[in-house]
């Protein structure tokens, strides 16, 4: 039998980030549409879902629901300080960390390994064909082709999960040290092997930015 897909799913509903425009409610209901769109256009994938903020009960139960895997990291040490008050970057760093975390001593075993940024989601035009089956498979960006890569979606096989880790590991430590350095154009490069998507190319996964409020963005 064909080996399930997991998806990682980052979140920080109450998040006290300086350029946040949505209200916990906005960003709650956008994760949901985040949840509902991964169960109906991404067929096979199961779903781990990391909180790192200290929002309400009833938000959290809601999702928990959802999600065949919830990890709630509010409560552990340096969620605060990378998460709810440090750098984007940084705090989707830690919580992907975390998520491997979770994978590892969950023996968790799938074919392909997303990670989605919480609040972005797939739509009907997702495209698994771009998608690599034994290669990470990364986005590139129009801003600079080639160094540039597109963090808040990508994927890796399970034979590259060790390689994930430590690479995610080696991110996190270089972000402490150089809180501005744009992630985009470290963490994807540490891998040797991949595959790059043009920039032009669309697999189907939007956005909504956060300092940009009415604004719908197809970044994949």
């Amino acid at each position: 039998m064909e080996q399930n897909n997991l998806i990682i799913i980052t979140s920080c509903l109450d998040t006290k980030y300086c350029d946040n425009v949505f209200s916990l409610e906005e960003r709650f209901q956008q994760t949901l549409n985040t949840i509902e769109c991964v169960k109906k256009y991404m067929e096979n994938t199961k779903i781990l879902f990391i909180e790192a903020s200290s929002c309400d009960d009833i938000y959290k139960n809601i999702i928990k629901t959802m999600c065949d895997y919830y990890y709630d990291i509010s409560k552990e040490n340096n969620t605060i300080n990378y998460c709810i008050y440090g750098h984007k970057s940084l705090g989707d760093t830690y919580i992907t960390l975390k998520g491997i975390e979770f994978i590892k001593n969950n023996n968790i075993k799938f074919n392909i390994c997303y990670k989605l940024s919480g609040r972005y989601y797939p739509q009907s035009d997702f495209n698994y064909n771009l998608i690599d089956q034994h290669i990470p498979t990364f986005k590139d960006s129009s801003h600079a082709p080639g160094k540039n890569i597109m963090t808040c979606f990508y994927a890796i096989p399970f034979n590259f999960f060790n390689e994930f880790k430590l690479n995610i590991i080696n991110t996190f430590e270089f972000m402490k040290i150089n809180i501005n350095f744009p992630v985009e154009d470290y963490f994807p490069n540490l891998f040797k092997t991949k595959k790059l998507i043009l920039w032009d190319e669309k697999i189907g996964i939007y956005g909504i930015v956060a300092p940009c409020k009415n604004k719908i963005t197809q970044i994949w």
